[in-house]
């Protein structure tokens, strides 16, 4: 508890000193698409995950950044998950443009669970996501005019002990004009070793009268104990209408009654304080 207690703090005084933007409110929104590189993909009865990240995003003399952005997850039962998610954010849009900074509409949601994972016939396990924005949940310059929802479908599938694949795919709203935008996403994570994960990832976003935004990235996870893991990514756009360039950098931490740990993934694996074999994830959204 002694490192989580002092990375968290290096995070929280260390990190401020980026400029601090307004990313998610009419952009897409980083718990869309990011919370799959989380330790676990489904968190089960009385378990409790907490994720902080740096979310840097640069398209020509626009710069948008997030720090810190929360999203807070706790197993209510075996197959439903709820989870509070926010930003303290701003943006840049120019050069010459002022930095507007504050804190994003709240996101409350929740997470159901369909079923467990087979590795054995790799049959993935399935969830679906969703969240609404509270549009007066902010500070005023990021206040929005509609309650908008998110619903996101998810699955994850184990290929072998060490390589698996998640999916994902749903449909937003925006909260200042109720358009819709559609997203789906594909991510390969690949264990090096017991602690020490690499992905790639590839996006798809297309929201009505605007063209298809495709981007992709590479990254690592890096568990340092039984209850904290660390992310780091990169990416770039694969068109004229994503992203020059975009990082994300993470922390996450999972605890649950009784001590239980970290499992890193759903990938079947051996479990030292219990001496017993079990399920659990590498990747959730």
């Amino acid at each position: 508890m002694k490192n989580f207690a002092a990375v968290f703090v290096l995070l929280l005084l260390v990190v401020p000193g980026f400029a601090r933007t307004r990313a998610a409110a009419k952009a897409h929104p980083d718990h869309v698409h990011s919370a799959h590189h989380s330790v676990q993909f489904f968190n089960e009865h009385n378990t409790f995950q907490f994720e902080s990240s740096l979310n840097f995003q640069i398209k020509g003399d626009s710069v948008q950044v997030s720090y810190p952005s929360f999203l807070f997850r706790y197993g209510l039962l075996n197959y439903l998950e709820l989870r509070l998610a926010f930003d303290l954010a701003s943006t840049k849009e120019g050069s010459h443009s002022d930095i507007i900074t504050g804190i994003t509409p709240l996101q409350p949601g929740f997470k159901i669970k369909f079923n467990e994972p087979q590795a054995a016939r790799h049959i993935p396990a399935f969830a679906v996501t969703g969240s609404v924005t509270v549009p007066k949940a902010a500070s005023v310059v990021n206040r929005q005019t509609y309650w908008a929802p998110v619903f996101n479908f998810s699955a994850e599938q184990d290929i072998t002990d060490k390589l698996s694949f998640e999916y994902a795919a749903g449909m937003k709203w925006d909260a200042d004009n109720f358009q819709r935008t559609y997203f789906g996403s594909v991510n390969m994570e690949f264990d090096a070793t017991k602690k020490f994960t690499v992905y790639a990832d590839a996006y798809i976003f297309k929201t009505e009268q605007t063209k298809m935004d495709i981007r992709t990235d590479i990254g690592f996870n890096r568990l340092l104990n039984k209850w904290m893991q660390l992310d780091l990514s990169v990416g770039t756009g694969l068109n004229n209408y994503s992203p020059d360039f975009f990082m994300t950098a993470g922390i996450q931490f999972a605890a649950k009654s009784k001590s239980r740990a970290i499992q890193k993934s759903t990938r079947t694996q051996s479990v030292k304080e219990s001496g017993k074999r079990t399920n659990s994830s590498g990747a959730g959204k």
